[in-house]
């Protein structure tokens, strides 16, 4: 499974069964750890992580999720087709309304 279709799926799904401010803290924990540590800090892995975000808000359930994750970052098989009732977050809305720490 592609990093970026990773990323927007754990913060979709942390945001729906936990909260979204957990999915934020999440996102940035595992970047500050990919950035202090051995990981690849990638500001496009944030970016993935708030369009799972903005996935959870529109989604039913974690089908929904996955479809509206799909439609952003195909998996390298091709998109799935959507299931009946997802909805997909419109491009372009995630919430990018985030604090930088230590600045």
């Amino acid at each position: 499974m592609d990093d970026k279709l990773q990323h927007c799926l754990a913060g979709g799904l942390i945001a729906r069964h936990c909260s979204v401010g957990e999915a934020r803290l999440a996102s940035w924990g595992k970047e500050v750890g990919d950035a202090l540590g051995r990981g690849d800090a990638d500001r496009a892995d944030l970016d993935a992580d708030h369009a799972g975000i903005a996935c959870a808000r529109g989604a039913r359930d974690d089908a929904g999720i996955r479809a509206c994750c799909e439609a952003r970052y195909p998996p390298a098989g091709g998109p799935r087709e959507a299931p009946a009732g997802a909805q997909a977050a419109p491009p372009g809305s995630s919430n990018r309304n985030v604090a930088v720490i230590g600045r």
